[in-house]
């Protein structure tokens, strides 16, 4: 082999893997924001680190020197996307259910069917990287098909995640940022997957060979640029975007022609139609259709929903949905399910409609009904003695 030395990129890759390091005990010790959370995106900041360290160590030939990772370093890639789903998922709420462990079979899975490699000693890891596998066994088959299934994987993970991006409609800023997560995630799956094909057509170059540590280190960049602007997406709540966004109400409207006679009319007159024509019902309800509706410049009707209702389109919209779901559910009925509710009452999916019920009533919809249940039961019980 040839002797160990760094080019310009590698130099570039290992800048890269130590601004992940220094980004992810960053977001680490971020005092705002609770451990839990913050955990699973320092793991993927490490996990890449880690990966381009390896690949360096390849690209430079230090590999033969510092083997210990041949193996690991492929079921990374079985981590990415769990990780940052379960982010993801705790920025939606603090308490994650027990079977988000289930998303972790497919690397105990892989790392089992790994172990003859993992187990190997530093020298035979030597031999694998100089000379490749001889006489390969099944399990050093079903390991070369790591890659294909890893891909698969991440492809599968950028799109749970970009899906969910839909839950924070009323946080442009949360929105933006776990679609900007999950579009750079794709970015590596769509970097594997050329590496991947253009080896097996044996068209490889090492300039391609650098695809999937580009990725990374764009992945490693876009959260420390959207974190350094936008720091508040590692708070600790979402509430505290409610706080910052209604402390610049003032400061946002000061030049405003409403002055607060006709903004408290407009108020009225919103609320009036709101009730009369139950328009929160509408799930593909937006600032747009509300203003052209009341015959209102948007600009003019967000004004007075942040200055009269103290709250964002979306949480205005939410309270009169959560509120007829109440109204719903105090009518005793033993055979109402909550997903009828939800789509009754205008939300187009289950979470979003769980997530603002129980920021309006600080109790999840399963838990209001079972106590609406049992206080009716329980003057059923009080009328028929």
């Amino acid at each position: 082999m040839k002797n160990p030395s760094f080019d310009n990129w590698t130099m570039l890759f290992t800048v890269f893997a130590l601004l992940g390091f220094l980004v992810g005990s960053a977001v680490l010790f971020i005092k705002r924001q609770h451990l839990s959370k913050r955990i699973y995106l320092t793991a993927i900041l490490y996990l890449f680190s880690i990966t381009l360290l390896n690949y360096v160590l390849y690209w430079t030939g230090y590999i033969i020197y510092y083997p210990y990772l041949l193996g690991f370093v492929q079921l990374f890639y079985f981590l990415y996307g769990p990780l940052l789903l379960l982010y993801v998922q705790k920025l939606e709420s603090p308490k994650l259910l027990p079977q988000t462990a289930l998303h972790f079979l497919p690397f105990i899975i892989f790392f089992i069917i790994s172990i003859p490699i993992l187990l190997q000693s530093n020298e035979a890891k030597r031999q694998i990287i100089i000379q490749g596998f001889s006489n390969p066994s099944f399990y050093i088959k079903v390991f070369q098909l790591i890659p294909w299934l890893s891909i698969l994987h991440l492809f599968i993970y950028s799109f749970l995640i970009f899906s969910r991006r839909k839950i924070f409609e009323e946080f442009s800023i949360i929105k933006r940022w776990v679609a900007s997560l999950s579009l750079s995630l794709l970015g590596v799956a769509i970097s594997y997957l050329l590496y991947e094909v253009l080896a097996e057509l044996h068209l490889i170059r090492i300039e391609w060979d650098y695809m999937i540590s580009f990725a990374m280190s764009m992945f490693i960049l876009t959260i420390t640029i959207l974190g350094f602007i936008q720091p508040s997406v590692f708070n600790d709540r979402l509430e505290s975007l409610r706080f910052i966004s209604g402390s610049k109400i003032v400061e946002k409207y000061k030049n405003s022609p409403l002055d607060e006679k006709l903004s408290k009319k407009i108020a009225d007159s919103i609320h009036q139609t709101m009730i009369q024509n139950k328009i929160w019902r509408d799930s593909s309800l937006r600032l747009e259709k509300l203003a052209s509706i009341l015959k209102l410049p948007k600009h003019y009707l967000s004004q007075v929903i942040n200055e009269q209702f103290n709250k964002n389109f979306f949480e205005f919209v939410n309270y009169y949905r959560i509120k007829e779901a109440k109204e719903i559910m105090s009518e005793v009925n033993d055979s109402i399910k909550v997903i009828d509710i939800v789509y009754q009452v205008g939300f187009s999916n289950k979470v979003s409609f769980n997530k603002a019920f129980k920021y309006f009533t600080k109790m999840t919809p399963t838990e209001y009904l079972a106590n609406v249940r049992k206080i009716g039961n329980h003057v059923e019980e009080r009328k028929s003695s």
